[in-house]
């Protein structure tokens, strides 16, 4: 049986107003992050997994939303 690498997932949690939902939802698109609950309302609030090898690269694109 071979030994299959396991892929490490780090768990975030971001804050955004409803403007910035098309572009929080196409870095969730692009880096192919799991979503693991969301709520929309006047404030929205996701909670994501991100594979470790790409968190720097997703935590700088959700910080360039401002």
């Amino acid at each position: 049986m071979a030994n299959l690498p396991e892929t490490v997932m780090k768990e975030h949690q971001i804050s955004f107003n409803y403007e910035q939902t098309n572009a929080v939802m196409k870095i969730v698109k692009d880096y192919s992050l799991q979503i693991v609950s969301q709520n929309f309302d006047s404030r929205s609030e996701l909670v994501f997994k991100v594979r470790l090898s790409d968190e720097s690269r997703v935590l700088a694109m959700f910080g360039k939303l401002g």
